[in-house]
């Protein structure tokens, strides 16, 4: 149950350094969309093993038929796409680690967070 509470506190530090605060002194409209970029980082974490067995890289190993088998046959003929066809399986077979649930938690809220609309309208690039 620690690991899971360690696994919070740090997609929520990730979160809250990535995304940075408005200057426009609104706290309250960027603890919103602080929160809304918390959600989709742990909606994102939470379906990351769905989205990996409903492809084909389940615990027993790529299923025949399916996605997973299809990139993994095109990796082979290829000669491309190895390494993440054997990270996929990896992930789906022995699970994401807590430094895979970080990326994918802090990049999920960080699109979620520059989707939002919460950045002031009028910011330049380099201001």
């Amino acid at each position: 149950m620690a690991s899971r509470w360690i696994e919070i506190f740090v997609l929520g530090l990730l979160v809250t350094t990535a995304v940075g605060r408005r200057d426009d002194g609104d706290s309250w409209g960027t603890g919103w969309c602080i929160l809304g970029s918390l959600v989709a980082g742990a909606g994102a974490i939470v379906a990351a093993p769905v989205v990996l067995a409903g492809a084909g890289f389940t615990g027993a190993g790529i299923a025949a038929s399916s996605l997973g088998a299809t990139l993994m046959s095109t990796a082979a003929t290829t000669g491309t796409g190895m390494a993440a066809v054997s990270a996929l399986q990896a992930a789906g077979a022995a699970g994401i680690g807590l430094a895979g649930k970080a990326v994918i938690g802090g990049a999920a809220a960080s699109y979620a967070y520059s989707k939002s609309g919460c950045r002031k309208p009028d910011c330049k690039e380099g201001n």
